[in-house]
């Protein structure tokens, strides 16, 4: 089927951040937990479903929490003591990776360590990091690599960035590439393929509010202009990327001598930040903080209260999930040198009640000003076909797509992308103004979406900066209603 073009008006529409349910923090009551602590290490091992934290002030060894309880976990080999590490999972390797931190005479460690579930394996390298603390360390699933972000050592501030493919570490970018802000937390954000980093103490001893982006593609890192209200700066906070609902969670840190018990959420499709209202998450900062992937659940443990060190666990969660599997993902870059995203989510449904459809889809990273609808199909096929500038992914053998784009129904989902390359509906089939909300009937056919049936997603748009006639797609979005 050939893709037509469509002349649509430019209409003026108001953004509104997308709306999900009621979040809450709830604190837990294992059997069974380390001792209280500040400046542990947790990171989620997706493979095992299990948090593995290591180390603190206090505790020096291994532990794994199933979101029941905690256990301590006795290996052959092991890291030394040491605490303000970072911890992060190899998806690919299926190995926890632990990089530096200080030990208890305050010696900054450069020691590599990896976790299999079993035992710990020191791994020497070629090039290492400055020895170093209170740095972050995330996973990039696209090019599948562990990435060190900052921290401090014996040179002061480091505001580097590394890459660790398992064998050897490469620096990406340089001390000063964001601010030369410390003690601040980085989140990795696969569908846009980006760091997102926030807050952090300054070189004035003051207390940053600036969100950055790096992004692996050009290895860069940039000044995020976000929109309404900043969360308040910080130190020593937890953050985390919420992938069910493709957020970053904020939680927490230090304010000069206050202790912060807010939450805050950025959404990058609207570039903006909300606050949590009523969430009621604890006053603490320095504590290790983890996203559950399997229980779509964030995770905080132990850090430093008002009255102390804490060995408490909490929970935080929300009512309405992400949703999708992506595929031909990254997309081809447009004339803005990025790949158009493609998400969604349930809002309260949770797929198909009632004969309703309840998906809505968001597109961001295109190309402001211009025209773009949605597409669905029954089959998706990678790694696609070439269509002028991108990759078409829901042809191959059998299967067929249709065009969200049958004017005055609900099956028109045409839009045009802001000047933060977000996808704003100017047919009336967004109720927040953005992106579609999709209808139980698939356009153009007696087809419906119903309880147990998988469709593809994926959304058209006009390039033409790149030359007349020029085109491109989003990734692809595999749903389960």
């Amino acid at each position: 089927m050939k893709l037509l073009p469509i002349l649509a008006a430019f209409l003026a529409v108001s953004f509104a951040s997308n709306s999900f349910g009621q979040s809450a923090w709830a604190l837990k009551a294992p059997a069974m937990s380390p001792l209280a602590d500040s400046s542990p290490s947790l990171a989620y091992d997706s493979g095992r479903q299990r948090m593995v934290q290591f180390g603190g002030l206090n505790n020096g060894g291994t532990f794994e929490y199933d979101g029941t309880d905690w256990v301590s976990i006795s290996t052959a080999h092991s890291p030394s003591p040491r605490f303000a590490a970072a911890l992060t999972y190899d998806a690919a390797r299926q190995v926890v990776v632990l990089f530096g931190g200080t030990d208890a005479s305050f010696n900054y460690l450069g020691d590599t360590w990896e976790y299999d579930g079993v035992d710990w394996t020191q791994i020497n390298t070629m090039n290492s990091p400055e020895a170093r603390d209170t740095h972050s360390l995330v996973y990039d699933s696209i090019w599948q690599r562990v990435l060190l972000i900052g921290g401090s050592g014996l040179s002061g501030r480091l505001t580097d960035t590394w890459r660790y493919d398992g064998t050897n570490w490469v620096l990406i970018a340089p001390t000063g590439s964001f601010g030369d802000t410390i003690q601040g937390a980085a989140v990795y954000d696969p569908i846009g393929h980006r760091v997102w980093y926030f807050g952090g103490l300054l070189p004035t001893f003051g207390m940053s509010d600036v969100l950055w982006v790096f992004r692996s593609v050009t290895g860069t890192w940039t000044q995020v202009l976000t929109t309404g209200p900043l969360p308040p700066g910080r130190r020593l906070h937890g953050a985390v990327w919420d992938a069910s609902r493709q957020r970053m969670v904020v939680h927490g840190g230090a304010m000069g001598a206050t202790f912060l018990s807010d939450t805050w959420e950025f959404d990058p499709f609207a570039l903006a930040w909300s606050l949590s209202v009523g969430a009621d998450g604890p006053a603490v900062q320095d504590f290790s903080m983890a996203y559950d992937s399997t229980r779509q659940t964030t995770v905080l443990w132990g850090g430093l209260k008002s009255a102390g060190e804490t060995n408490e666990t909490w929970e935080y969660s929300t009512g309405s999930t992400g949703v999708g599997l992506a595929f031909c993902n990254p997309a081809s870059d447009n004339s803005m040198l990025r790949p158009a995203q493609l998400s969604g989510y349930f809002n309260t449904m949770g797929g198909i009640s009632g004969g309703q459809s309840d998906l809505h889809l968001e597109c961001a990273e295109g190309v402001p000003g211009q025209f773009g609808y949605f597409l669905v199909g029954t089959g998706r096929h990678e790694p696609g076909v070439a269509v002028s500038d991108g990759r078409f992914c829901l042809v191959g053998g059998m299967d067929q797509f249709f065009r969200y784009n049958v004017t005055g129904t609900s099956s028109m989902s045409g839009g045009v992308f802001d000047a933060a390359g977000v996808l704003q509906n100017v047919v009336g089939t967004s109720a927040i103004g953005s992106g579609y909300d999709v209808p139980d009937a698939v356009s153009g056919t007696t087809q419906t979406i119903t309880a147990g049936s998988q469709w593809h997603f994926q959304v058209w748009y006009r390039d033409t900066p790149a030359g007349v006639g020029h085109s491109n797609f989003s990734n692809g979005l595999s749903v389960n209603f």
